[in-house]
């Protein structure tokens, strides 16, 4: 028989006791110390061991003595069924205090056949106590409370067989269930609703000889079938109606009015709308010089298709702005023939060095 040292005051290194995986029977004592002092029960404390195998499982056993400075712990097959270390814990309770737990590891050697039962969690001494209340409260033919305080409670009772059989006799008998009550069958309800499955069965709709390309629209009270326009859902601009009218010409505006249009015009706002018009041009002549008689000598400025319209001689610095310029068809070539005069009309003559502008209209 292995004997192991155990002080009951928490926070030491857990001894080691050992055992052979599926050992059943073997003992191993627990000499019992607190604080190092042997630490004796007086057969009033409860006991208990647990073990909580490598595999999680856990298994608790019930102490053969509670008196004197030690325990005797059992093993059980199941206690230990898986090998490796299994983390043990020794209670020791006082009615409703705990009055001490230690921890202890039990190394568990494995068996070479790897035989034995399949591991499992069993919690014994729990199933020992509630086996012995209900010996305790059951004599064979009737349970009995009794040793039950008064004072804040309800009077001790005895429940008979037949007591049992009144109180049973008023719950619901199963033929007086509804067959929806084992069926959990939706369909074995009774007045089910009824499901809408075409449009038409939905209360705020009315549907009148539906034809395609139909809509659903509102007609203040229900939803009813409508026929759509082709647009609807074509969204094709050619099948709009009343389509307008897109202007493909200049003249096609209402504020525009083209009369045989030349090149060269442009369109002009005459106050009430717009129309084609010759476009005005200018030009300027530099370094201009006039013989004796006024004419100028070095421009002769083309008069095929273009009117002129005016003509100035440009101001010279330091010299008074008095002249006035004539153009003159020239009767041997298609070229103006320029003449500059003063504001009295005699010839501008024998001048060099001025400019002239010009506006005209290409025909």
């Amino acid at each position: 028989m292995e004997t192991i040292n155990l002080d009951i005051i928490p926070g030491r290194t857990p001894p080691v006791c050992h055992a052979s995986q599926f050992d059943d029977g073997r003992v191993i004592r627990f000499n019992l110390f607190e604080g190092g002092t042997a630490f004796t029960l007086d057969g009033s404390e409860l006991l208990t061991f647990a073990v909580r195998k490598p595999d999680t499982n856990v298994v608790t056993v019930s102490v053969t003595n509670t008196s004197d400075s030690y325990v005797d712990i059992v093993t059980t097959e199941q206690m230990c069924a898986v090998a490796g270390a299994s983390l043990c814990e020794l209670t020791i309770e006082k009615g409703a205090v705990t009055i001490g737990t230690t921890n202890v590891i039990m190394a568990v050697e494995k068996d070479p056949l790897d035989g034995g039962l399949p591991s499992a969690s069993q919690i014994n001494d729990l199933a020992s106590q509630i086996a012995a209340l209900l010996a305790d409260l059951y004599d064979g033919t009737a349970v009995i409370f009794d040793n039950i305080p008064t004072a804040g409670h309800v009077a001790p009772t005895t429940v008979t067989s037949d007591g049992i059989a009144t109180a049973l006799s008023a719950k619901a008998n199963i033929s007086s269930l509804s067959t929806v009550a084992t069926s959990g069958d939706y369909n074995d309800l009774a007045n089910l609703p009824t499901i809408p499955t075409d449009l038409d069965d939905l209360g705020d709709v009315s549907i009148t000889s539906a034809t395609a390309g139909d809509g659903l629209t509102f007609d203040g009270n229900d939803w009813v079938n409508t026929a759509l326009a082709p647009v609807a859902t074509s969204g094709d601009y050619d099948d709009l109606l009343n389509l307008p009218t897109i202007p493909s010409d200049l003249d096609d505006l209402s504020d525009v009015t083209i009369a045989s249009a030349a090149a060269n015009e442009t369109l002009i706002y005459d106050g009430a709308g717009w129309s084609n018009a010759k476009m005005v041009k200018s030009d300027t002549l530099s370094n201009c010089t006039t013989d004796s008689a006024g004419l100028v000598t070095n421009y002769y400025p083309s008069m095929t298709n273009r009117v002129i319209l005016n003509a100035v001689k440009l101001r010279t610095v330091g010299t008074p702005d008095y002249a006035f310029v004539e153009f003159m068809p020239n009767s041997t070539d298609t070229n103006y023939i320029l003449l500059v005069k003063n504001r009295e009309g005699a010839a501008y003559a024998s001048q060099s060095g001025f400019s002239i502008k010009y506006w005209y209209i290409d025909l």
